[in-house]
């Protein structure tokens, strides 16, 4: 299916209104089953991990996170979209990327500096992790790259 002009700006633009009101249930509605976040601990694979990470993120949020919430850049290029921001004091630096077909993010990359807020607190508490996954922002020991996507 070609791109529908203009939908990764929709799709990208409801994502970020669905974080900024906390809204999970929101936040899904952007995704396919097969859709793919790519974290530095490793990829989550589905809506039932992505519900998982995006429940346990808002849930942990510290207070004033969304408040200090900026866009740095944005750009679209066709299906593709980048996203640079940051949240100071939490985080300098946080970088996404997403690839939006047929209405909905199929795939998206985050990073940030520090890694997490909580990095910076010296805590990683039980809720940002997913049985057998770890954190969902410390990369895993002896995490090697993925060749096979899996």
């Amino acid at each position: 299916m070609l791109p529908f002009p203009g939908q990764t700006e929709t799709v990208v633009q409801r994502h970020l209104a669905a974080f900024a009101r906390r809204s999970v249930d929101e936040l899904l509605l952007d995704y396919a089953e097969t859709s793919v976040l790519l974290l530095p601990s490793g990829p989550l694979r589905g809506l039932g991990e992505l519900r998982t990470f995006f429940a346990n993120l808002i849930e942990t949020l510290p207070d004033g996170f969304l408040e200090a919430f900026e866009v740095k850049k944005l750009e679209y290029l066709g299906e593709v979209a980048f996203l640079v921001w940051q949240a100071h004091p939490w985080v300098n630096l946080g970088v996404d990327t997403f690839l939006v077909r047929d209405h909905r993010i199929q795939l998206q990359t985050f990073a940030s500096h520090p890694l997490s807020w909580m990095n910076r607190l010296g805590q990683t508490p039980r809720s940002l992790e997913v049985p057998g996954k770890g954190s969902f922002f410390t990369p895993q020991p002896g995490l090697e790259a993925s060749r096979n996507g899996r």
